[in-house]
């Protein structure tokens, strides 16, 4: 993972920057720059209304054909989902990460998941990250390090999402999760068995390889 580009924010109550004041933004590694497309020249986009007992539904999940013209006269037609940043949480407590099981609806089934969830408002990264563990498993923690954003599908979709890594996570209150979350228990999972689990979810595998697990 030494090699890797991600774009890295480390906030300043992080144990790896003690004594920092600020935001600071690093990107690990040398890698050689990247080579950049042709610019786009202009964007157009139409909503997608949904039929039948699902309409109305876009205003909730809204769904853009987009043609995008490039300046060497080429040009694409595409769906997007134009959707917010959510933050993924790699929670540490007694060297075992925090894990939850959750039905997921598209999935149709209950996963082994890290605690997750959307960025609301003027949230920072940090504070929505907090909000959702506390929410979801009764753990909170102090300070933490913060990486991204990172692109979930940057050919299909406008969101994306940060990590947050508590190493030093701690038991708060009881877990209080939205209605219509299916959380079916929290699994403490000891940090040197954690790849003998089946971790379903791609990105969350990353998470925990950024985690450096």
């Amino acid at each position: 993972m030494n090699d890797r580009k991600s774009h890295v924010a480390l906030y300043s109550d992080s144990p790896a920057w003690d004594g920092a004041t600020e935001l600071l933004d690093r990107t690990p590694g040398d890698a050689a720059p990247a080579v950049v497309p042709a610019p786009a020249r202009y964007i157009s986009a139409r909503g997608v209304a949904f039929r039948g007992p699902h309409a109305g539904d876009e205003n909730r999940f809204l769904l853009e054909e987009r043609t995008t013209e490039f300046d060497d006269g080429t040009s694409s037609r595409d769906y997007v989902w134009v959707r917010g940043q959510y933050v993924l949480l790699v929670p540490i407590w007694n060297r075992k990460v925090v894990f939850i099981r959750q039905y997921k609806k598209a999935a149709e089934r209950t996963l082994l998941v890290l605690p997750w969830g959307g960025i609301e408002g003027d949230e920072s990264p940090l504070d929505a990250g907090r909000r959702e563990l506390e929410e979801e498993t009764g753990y909170s923690f102090g300070t933490a390090e913060v990486y991204g954003p990172f692109y979930d599908l940057p050919d299909k979709s406008t969101g994306g999402h940060w990590v947050v890594v508590a190493r030093n996570a701690y038991r708060k209150a009881d877990p209080s999760p939205d209605d219509g979350e299916r959380i079916y228990g929290i699994e403490l999972i000891p940090v040197g068995q954690l790849w003998r689990h089946r971790i379903p979810v791609l990105m969350h595998v990353g998470a925990l390889r950024l985690a450096g697990l």
